[in-house]
């Protein structure tokens, strides 16, 4: 559900604050759940994560697609 939220979130963007996810989250669970998310579509290389010393930011993979003629 929250790998969907984000995949959505990030639609016609190049980058997030992980931070975004986490302020409107209602509990502690609730934060770690993106979290994990975030993790799980970096494994899937859907996004890239990086951070500038303070903020952790979020952005899609963009994959180019190559025929072969």
């Amino acid at each position: 559900e929250k790998i969907v939220e984000i995949k959505e979130s990030l639609k016609g963007k190049h980058l997030l604050p992980l931070s975004s996810f986490i302020k409107k989250s209602s509990c502690k669970l609730e934060a770690i759940t993106y979290f994990l998310a975030v993790l799980e579509l970096s494994k899937l290389g859907e996004v890239s994560t990086f951070t500038d010393g303070e903020e952790i930011f979020i952005t899609p993979v963009f994959k180019l697609s190559i025929s072969s003629p």
